[in-house]
């Protein structure tokens, strides 16, 4: 038992008292309740947008596993360089780079983190070229461990004479792509 009256599995208000945490009314918090985690990964390497089929979903190799069951903020960035080749003029073209997180243990996508990442196009032909990173949080509850993965579709919009494409040097960069948690309950 501590000196002031709480077990040795529990923490005292008394010799912490900048700790904000949830104490029972004798002043003593059960250490256990919380175990703070935390954990981040970086994409292991680039992902070329060029070949994928335009509106196709594809796992990058950029993966986390949350260890425990709780709540968690989950943050990804993303650095995505698009360079779109534009047919003719007339109408309007586009190539957009877009990534979302998707919860790989339960086979769904995790709400409210598929955003466009970046996109280059115009109604003139020519070839444009845009950098791009973004950055999504968004809080997840999760029963026990589980596996969030990075995925990336290329999206080709095109109307009129204007015909998009994508060239070389459109990625998903490994360089600002990465992921993180942490628990937050």
């Amino acid at each position: 038992m501590g000196r002031c009256g709480c077990g040795s599995d529990q923490q005292c208000l008394s010799t912490n008292p900048g700790n904000l945490a949830s104490y029972d009314e004798t002043g003593c918090l059960y250490v256990a309740e919380f175990t703070p985690m935390f954990d981040q990964a970086n994409l292991p390497a680039a992902v070329d947008l060029v070949p994928l089929t335009s509106g196709v979903w594809t796992n990058t190799g950029l993966s986390l596993t949350i260890p425990a069951a709780g709540t968690f903020e989950m943050v990804f960035d993303a650095y995505t360089v698009v360079h779109a080749d534009i047919a003719a003029d007339g109408g309007s073209a586009q190539v957009q780079a877009q990534v979302r997180m998707r919860n790989e243990t339960t086979s769904a996508v995790v709400p409210n983190t598929q955003v466009v990442a970046n996109s280059a196009g115009s109604n003139r032909g020519g070839r444009y070229l845009s950098s791009s990173g973004c950055t999504v949080h968004t809080n997840i509850v999760t029963t026990g461990p589980t596996t969030i993965r990075m995925q990336v579709a290329r999206v080709d919009f095109s109307s009129g004479a204007a015909i998009a494409s994508a060239v070389s040097l459109s990625t998903l960069r490994a360089e600002g792509t990465s992921m993180r948690y942490n628990r937050l309950a």
